[in-house]
């Protein structure tokens, strides 16, 4: 078999996208029997539950924070405490690759500086994976725009190094080469691939009722809508609320960490528009074995972003797995994913009006349409499942 190493700081943390998706696709090529699957991260709660195939190393991690909010000079700190101690897992990355005799090392939401640093003393072929392709100043915060700029030339050198380097759709690519200054040869090797996500009859499914009551939600009929995940800026949650504010027929939920937004800002907008009775919240990070009490709630899922943003949404792909239709805008390549696929709607007007409108024809859709998204979702988890998505990733290693 082919021993592959896969490089995730956070992968083993209680909070963020990586655990599930290093899961995700390490599970895939584990159970293909061609990969012998090795994963390098930060010690955490979840070290011990990854699949029972791929092997742990959790190292020591000392106490890094989990969060990037609060003032700008906190922001700075965490940041620079983060390159310090991920300038040492790349030092254990390559003395681990080495004593491994790895076939390959992919490198999975990294630290730009730390990793440039050390990335051309690998001998293996290695591969990485991009989750966001945003080296501008469309960033949330003052310092995240200046570090992002700042790491421009490492992110350059990253992709050097790289045999291939992958982001979850074109618009993705296209956002890295200009925002990189990618010569041709170097933009060739940057691929699309979509952002996996388990396959229905792979989880745990919750029906609605039994969902509700497990999650206290059963006293309101009206269907509900999830906003799952981080907690921020960039997900537009006035416009959201402003038209929940409008759509009458629609609850929402809202669960997940805070990043850079806060709860009390949520429930202050949601207090003024007099929405409170139907805005419910569930702070803090919901690990994977209790996602399907809040999918199963739901009656749609929602991903309203920045139109700047040029990253991918794991919460509008996750929610094939729970057969969930999702109301998308923002990011050109997740609008494109749904007008394609046809697993929900679109609201490509960015107004709180035009956002309620769509709500109100996704409550008012009949029993026939919903079936016929719920067929196209099943057909789109099938297309893009784990294994789909683990066969680009892995195709042809040396």
């Amino acid at each position: 078999m082919k021993r592959i190493l896969i490089f995730s700081p956070g992968v083993f943390q209680s909070y963020g996208h990586e655990f599930d998706y290093v899961n995700g696709l390490a599970s895939a090529a584990a159970a293909t029997g061609t990969f012998d699957i090795h994963v390098l991260g930060f010690d955490g709660p979840f070290a011990a539950k990854l699949h029972a195939k791929i092997t742990v190393h959790a190292r020591h991690q000392g106490g890094i924070a989990n969060a990037k909010g609060g003032s700008m000079f906190g922001q700075i700190g965490w940041g620079l405490k983060r390159i310090g101690q991920s300038r040492s897992l790349v030092r254990d990355a390559l003395d681990l690759s080495a004593r491994l005799n790895t076939a390959g090392i992919f490198f999975e939401s990294f630290e730009y500086y730390s990793l440039a640093r050390r990335v051309g003393r690998f001998r293996q072929p290695l591969r990485c994976l991009f989750h966001d392709t945003s080296f501008d100043r469309n960033q949330t915060s003052i310092a995240a725009a200046v570090y992002k700029r700042a790491m421009v030339a490492s992110a350059v050198t990253i992709v050097k190094s790289c045999e291939r380097t992958f982001v979850h759709g074109d618009a993705m690519k296209i956002n890295l080469v200009r925002t990189l200054g990618l010569s041709a040869s170097l933009a060739a090797r940057v691929s699309a691939i979509p952002y996996g996500a388990s396959e229905p009859s792979d989880v745990r499914q919750v029906d609605r009722a039994e969902a509700r009551a497990a999650l206290g939600l059963n006293g309101d009929p009206r269907p509900i809508l999830l906003a799952f995940g981080t907690l921020r800026k960039d997900k537009e949650f006035p416009r959201l609320l402003e038209a929940i504010s409008m759509a009458n027929d629609w609850q929402l939920l809202v669960a997940g960490p805070e990043g850079d937004l806060g709860f009390e800002e949520l429930e202050n907008l949601a207090r003024q528009l007099g929405i409170c009775g139907r805005v419910h919240y569930r702070k803090g990070f919901i690990a994977s074995g209790d996602q399907p009490l809040y999918f199963g709630a739901a009656d749609a899922v929602v991903g309203i972003y920045s139109q700047s943003i040029r990253h991918e949404s794991g919460t509008c792909k996750l929610a094939r797995t729970f057969v969930k239709p999702i109301i998308v805008s923002g990011p050109p390549d997740l609008e494109e994913y749904v007008r394609k696929t046809g697993v929900g709607w679109v609201a490509a007007d960015r107004t709180a009006a035009a956002l309620a409108v769509i709500l109100s024809l996704a409550a008012q859709a009949s029993t026939v349409e919903r079936s016929a998204v719920e067929e196209r979702i099943y057909e789109c988890a099938r297309q893009f499942s784990w294994s789909r998505v683990c066969a680009r990733v892995f195709d042809a290693w040396c």
